[in-house]
């Protein structure tokens, strides 16, 4: 019986953590990140600075967090559109739109904010094993169903593709273009290059739509 307050504590703690990871999230995203102190974001969920604190040590254990949370929700949606729809092209399609909806919200200075933080600039140059496994399922499938043209070379547009992240991180092009036209023309680059005729058909109907 001694036990179960405990039990109670580590599950209401692990709730707040979840609380936490998605507040910050928005108001990161909306305000930028070095406009949003640590002490603003306790204040602003009613809790003390020591509990923020006890459970993210700084800005930037939050923010790896805050990456990690992002990438799991974007897989298992991806991978419901996939189990629902059976089409490579209409997994394509919801990864872009989610993309470009979430940059259309994002604050000007959020990626100029982000260099600030080694830990997590590193996490956005690695490709993790299972992300290469499952990316590589999508472009095999996609040549089966025509989209994707079969003479590729997967692991280095693989790579390309996560170098283009590191324009958007570091180019000047933010300053000058909003994070909206800088993917969608890094996005026309990529798909064009990989696609199937059918397949940049698809794609460019898509954009489109998309702009209606």
């Amino acid at each position: 019986m001694t036990d179960l307050p405990k039990r109670s504590r580590r599950k209401d703690r692990e709730v707040l953590r979840r609380e936490i990871i998605e507040v910050a999230h928005k108001t990161f995203t909306s305000n930028g990140i070095k406009n949003v102190r640590m002490d603003d974001l306790a204040s602003s969920m009613g809790i003390s600075k020591r509990t923020l604190y006890e459970i993210f040590t700084d800005k930037e254990t939050l923010l790896i967090e805050i990456f990690w949370h992002i990438r799991k929700e974007r897989d298992i949606y991806l991978s419901n559109v996939m189990e629902r729809e059976g089409s490579v092209i209409a997994v394509m399609f919801a990864l872009y739109e989610r993309e470009l909806t979430e940059l259309s919200s994002l604050h000007y200075n959020f990626f100029a904010d982000l260099q600030k933080y080694p830990r997590l600039l590193e996490l956005f140059k690695q490709i993790p094993t299972d992300y290469i496994s499952n990316a590589y399922s999508y472009f095999t499938k996609g040549v089966e169903q025509g989209i994707f043209r079969d003479d590729i070379n997967f692991e280095i547009v693989l790579r390309i593709m996560n170098m283009h992240k590191e324009l958007m991180l570091y180019s000047d092009l933010n300053s000058r273009f909003s994070l909206v036209e800088v993917y969608t023309e890094i996005a026309k680059l990529h798909m064009r290059g990989i696609t199937t005729e059918y397949g940049s058909q698809l794609f460019d109907n898509f954009l489109k739509n998309y702009k209606r």
